[in-house]
């Protein structure tokens, strides 16, 4: 019993320090001047901005827009790449049809859908995910990022 509680709790740690390496959450003044002015002229009524650095040149600032809504920006040299965030209950039948149906996504499920805006193009971007594990302990063992036109048809699948 005590093995198993042991195993568990060293489970538990590796899989939270695991997931608190991918983004590391940093002040505004250790960001690129140049995104936080590009972020403050995009979103003068953003509310609540987080930072987080992704590697040396990629940050990404999530936070509440003026209409409330949960929105990502991701900053880089190459440019920056827009996030809004879609609720749980009201994604799109056609994602929700195509992630369910489609043999390529067999055991994968919606993790997070968001609208992608990069320059003047406008997709749907979905995060999938396949988990294995019990009760609440599952562990994401593959990941893919589905995008789909505006009007619903499917584009590509990539492996995250």
């Amino acid at each position: 019993m005590k093995k198993t509680i042991v195993l568990s709790v060293l489970m538990f740690l590796t899989g939270t320090v695991a997931w608190a390496q991918q983004a590391q959450k940093i002040s505004e003044s250790e960001v690129t001047p140049k995104h936080v002015k590009d972020f403050q002229r995009q979103q003068s009524q953003a509310s609540n901005a987080v930072w987080y650095r992704l590697n040396n040149n990629t940050f990404r600032v999530d936070f509440n827009d003026g209409d409330g809504d949960n929105v990502s920006i991701l900053f880089s040299d190459k440019g920056s790449e827009t996030h809004y965030y879609i609720p749980d209950g009201c994604h799109p039948a056609f994602v929700r049809d195509t992630i369910a149906h489609n043999p390529n996504f067999a055991g994968y499920s919606i993790d997070k859908l968001y609208v992608r805006k990069v320059k003047n193009n406008v997709t749907y971007q979905a995060r999938v995910v396949k988990r294995k594990g019990f009760l609440w302990w599952k562990r994401e063992v593959g990941a893919k990022l589905v995008n789909f036109e505006v009007a619903g048809k499917f584009i590509d699948a990539t492996d995250e």
